[in-house]
């Protein structure tokens, strides 16, 4: 019992560790492209061999970026959103990759055989070359860290960027794909901002600072007991003990060892 008790919570340690050391990775053909379907995928490594050879790539690096931290600015990503469809896009969101940036330029180097990449901080560094051959830039978002606040104008920032370098895109006229990966390297913001350390304190709720997924210690990711626990685990505990006892007082009932005899007439 106590070996089965350890083999599944030796399981549970490693699925928690896995998550935690995934960041979301989507491969999104422009409109402009031939929008060739791609093959559904749910590794990395089978998504990476899936990424078409277009005149452009653009690869978006975001670092130490988490599902669970991109989800909560959603609408800055609206960008990438409006350009995947169903069958010309994949999403992984628990990619499981140390760097997810140099990991595409291998394979769009070996693939597609685009060795030159430069890098984009705005639409304007966006060119054809003049030979047709693949070219390949990678921009670079803005992490987030620093209070909520820093994380809103990070996010604002982040999103006019995507959006000034999408729509470069679509003005070429070309096919194009835009890769969202991260490269888990602390990136320069893109405004000036002090970045607090990673394990800084929560201050007070009107201006908590919020620590990226990736960046916090075990107990700062998972909620282990809350209010909901206890009370749950209380009423939990009620209910049991009642059982138990209506289950021991049912137990406890005995049938006659005899049986009283009336007197014959």
């Amino acid at each position: 019992m106590q070996i089965s008790l350890a083999v599944v919570a030796a399981s549970l340690l490693r699925s928690v560790r896995a998550f935690d050391g995934t960041s979301p990775f989507i491969i999104a053909q422009g409109h402009a492209s031939g929008a060739s379907i791609l093959k559904s995928s749910s590794q990395f490594n089978d998504a990476i061999e899936s990424i078409p050879c277009a005149s452009i790539t653009l690869v978006l690096d975001q670092p130490k970026v988490h599902a669970s931290d991109l989800g909560r600015f959603s609408d800055s990503y609206s960008p990438i959103k409006d350009i995947m469809t169903d069958k010309s896009s994949i999403s992984i969101p628990y990619a499981r990759v140390t760097d997810g940036v140099q990991s595409v330029l291998t394979k769009l180097e070996e693939n597609c055989n685009a060795n030159e990449v430069k890098l984009a901080r705005s639409g304007s560094d966006i060119s054809l070359a003049s030979d047709a051959s693949p070219r390949v830039y990678v921009s670079k978002l803005a992490s987030f860290t620093g209070s909520m606040t820093s994380q809103q104008l990070i996010a604002s920032e982040n999103a006019k960027l995507m959006t000034d370098l999408i729509s470069k895109l679509k003005n070429l006229q070309t096919d194009y794909v835009v890769v969202f990966t991260s490269s888990n390297s602390v990136a320069k913001g893109m405004t000036k901002r002090s970045d607090h350390a990673e394990t800084a304190p929560l201050t007070n709720a009107g201006n908590a600072t919020f620590i990226p997924f990736n960046n916090r210690n075990f107990l700062q990711k998972y909620v282990l007991f809350n209010a909901g626990l206890f009370e749950g685990a209380v009423a939990l505990i009620l209910v049991v003990s009642v059982s138990l006892l209506g289950v021991n007082i049912l137990v406890s009932v005995q049938t006659p060892t005899k049986f009283e005899q009336h007197p014959k007439k």
